[in-house]
């Protein structure tokens, strides 16, 4: 049964929803926002850190029992980089990393993250700890395009990692 959702027209940024409390993640100018649909009542539960007054969540990503949501900041709007984790009311919040970390993946049982980091896939634990680059494509050109990995996807089974690999135009 699909319905419309209709939240405040604030809302801009980055959408994730939880399959276990029905409430849905959104970032709007670096604040994280919990919003239940049934209600239309929103709730910030965490805001970002900044390196300037404007700032914006990249992406927003819920781990797969829906407790916990995976945060990735994106560094060119403000704020600082790497990504977090935190349960979905915004406490116990954990520092997972602190590079320029985008596309993160939960692992299908929730104990590990794929990301790229510096046109690399990276791998590291749900608690922060246990950071490993699986590939190295620093240097590998193809004309004037440089090769990076890109859009990590977990096996279901999270023994494999399907990723693309890109070429860039500079």
């Amino acid at each position: 049964d699909l319905r419309k959702l209709v939240w405040p027209t604030w809302m801009s940024g980055d959408t994730a929803w939880s399959p276990m409390t029905g409430e849905l993640a959104h970032s709007h100018h670096g604040d994280l926002w919990a919003y239940v649909p049934a209600t239309g009542r929103s709730t910030r539960i965490w805001r970002a850190e900044r390196r300037s007054g404007d700032a914006e969540i990249g992406v927003i990503e819920v781990s797969p029992d829906g407790r916990r949501l995976l945060v990735a900041g994106a560094p060119f709007y403000g704020v600082l980089p790497g990504m977090v984790s935190m349960s979905f009311d915004g406490a116990d919040v954990v520092r997972l990393t602190y590079g320029d970390d985008t596309e993160p993946r939960w692992s299908p049982d929730g104990q590990r993250i794929a990301f790229v980091r510096g046109g690399n896939i990276h791998v590291v634990g749900a608690d922060g700890r246990g950071l490993r680059r699986l590939t190295d494509v620093r240097g590998l050109r193809r004309g004037n395009r440089d090769i990076a990995a890109a859009a990590p996807a977990w096996s279901p089974d999270g023994r494999s990692l399907l990723f693309t690999r890109t070429r860039e135009t500079y």
